[in-house]
């Protein structure tokens, strides 16, 4: 009962939010985390079964080296621009809308690219469609996610990464054994049927608002906390809305109207956001490329499709603790208090590691060692891929939905830039090596240039 009335005392006095209601970290957000991991267990793993999954379609179309990565390119390019419209769309209607639309067309992709008859059918298949899938089911799980859990976001996202991990251990061997039994075409029919699941995990979701749950004295003070760190921002969102509000006009009944207007486009204007976005952008891009491309790295090595097999679930095991331990790591009061943007922090050491990683890969020389730098290698990725997405709800969490749409337009741009350029340089030097070595001289490159800012800041900090 005390407690009741000091909350109703502060409430009166005006010191606390509207609403003494926070997310629930827990309870049915647990089902969420399921749901996320129904939508991504089959359409995520593709990006490293690219080359395994669809290796017979390019042998019969004679596809290079330049345009498979360009295929894939245009798959991230798609799957990024994609992305900006996925935080208003589920405004408008629901995660659930959003989740089932992302499988839809995911599905629609691999038949497409099951009976394509040229490098096109590809292109439109998996560059376009499976994109489109991919960037709608991603973002909308990593919303839904940042509405359920706050203090235990880390762990959450590290739970569904491991759960997508432990799934990726084992449909590499399940490829493996389709492309022995069956056709390429029937293979890829059979693996569409499978992400079908995905409608599974659209069907709970479900809003965050009935789970809300009681705030406590501790949850008080940090959010009071936050609030008057954001006051100013808040004034101006408000300043904002209310113009929007004061400039609408008949044109707003339009879905896509409504949906540009939601955008927070001046974001584009932040520099600390631009700096944030490119990086980011910069070291995820390369990671995926790598992934995509690593049936092409064991091929040149002289590894069979059922080696390449082995090597990709010998990677997702090791990425189902590396995962783990990645998101059990973020969530530590220790790390959190050390670093002013302590997921940010994680993210360059990690974007450091990963460089050093895939110089190592060139190194490799047979199966035994080429999977041991696979594995040192996943340490670091798992962390770039838990923690890119959290980089934006740590900096950016008045605007998360825009940040994340908007910081997928750099994504975008790089990545339809990275692939025809890894592809020329595989082709120009008869390796992927030289490719390694640009990814990592890259990643390097945009972590150097945080780690100068973030020492700038510190020392101005200081003074």
């Amino acid at each position: 009962v005390s407690h009741q009335k000091q909350m109703l005392h502060r409430m009166e006095k005006g010191n606390s939010p509207q609403t003494a209601l926070i997310p629930p970290d827990g309870g049915y957000g647990w089902v969420i985390i399921l749901a996320y991991l129904f939508q991504m267990l089959f359409v995520g793993p593709i990006m490293p079964m690219f080359g395994l999954i669809f290796g017979s379609k390019f042998q019969e179309f004679e596809t290079s080296p330049t345009e498979q990565t360009s295929i894939f390119a245009l798959y991230l390019l798609t799957w990024n621009i994609i992305t900006l419209f996925v935080g208003p769309l589920v405004q408008l209607r629901s995660e659930r809308f959003v989740g089932i639309c992302g499988t839809t067309l995911s599905i629609t992709g691999l038949v497409v690219c099951a009976f394509s008859t040229s490098t096109l059918g590809m292109v439109l298949g998996y560059g376009l469609l499976v994109g489109a899938g991919m960037g709608l089911s991603n973002v909308n799980g990593i919303l839904i996610l940042s509405k359920y859990f706050k203090k235990k976001m880390g762990l959450a996202f590290g739970l569904f990464a491991t759960g997508l991990g432990v799934g990726a251990l084992a449909l590499p061997q399940l490829i493996k054994f389709l492309l022995q039994n069956f056709s390429g075409k029937q293979t890829i029919l059979i693996y569409a049927a499978l992400c079908s699941i995905g409608y599974i995990g659209a069907i709970l979701m479900r809003d965050v608002k009935p789970f809300m749950k009681q705030m406590t004295d501790e949850d008080f003070r940090l959010l009071e906390q936050k609030n008057n760190s954001n006051k100013d921002n808040a004034d101006v969102n408000k300043k904002e809305i209310s113009k929007r509000q004061r400039k609408k006009n008949c044109c707003e009944d339009f879905l896509i109207v409504r949906v540009f207007c939601m955008i927070k486009w001046k974001l584009l204007w932040d520099p600390f956001f631009v700096m944030v976005g490119i990086g980011n952008s910069m070291v995820y891009c390369a990671v995926l490329s790598y992934v995509s491309q690593l049936r092409t790295i064991c091929s040149q090595k002289g590894l069979s499709v059922p080696q390449t097999a082995d090597i990709i679930s010998v990677m997702a095991f090791t990425e189902i603790f590396t995962r783990l331990f990645q998101g059990f790591l973020g969530d530590r009061a220790c790390i959190r208090n050390a670093f002013r943007h302590s997921k940010k922090m994680m993210y360059t050491f990690m974007g450091i590691g990963a460089s050093a990683a895939l110089v190592g890969i060139t190194f490799a020389f047979d199966f035994v060692s080429l999977a041991i730098c696979v594995c040192v290698c996943s340490l670091f990725t798992s962390g770039v891929l838990i923690n890119s997405p959290l980089i934006y709800s740590e900096c950016f969490p008045d605007n998360l939905p825009s940040a994340i749409g908007l910081s997928n337009l750099f994504k975008a741009v790089i990545a339809i830039l990275l692939g025809p350029t890894t592809g020329m340089l595989n082709t120009h030097f008869g390796s992927f090596n030289a490719a390694l070595y640009f990814l990592a001289g890259a990643n390097i490159l945009c972590m150097g240039v945080w780690l100068v800012v973030e020492c700038i800041h510190s020392m101005k900090t200081k003074t």
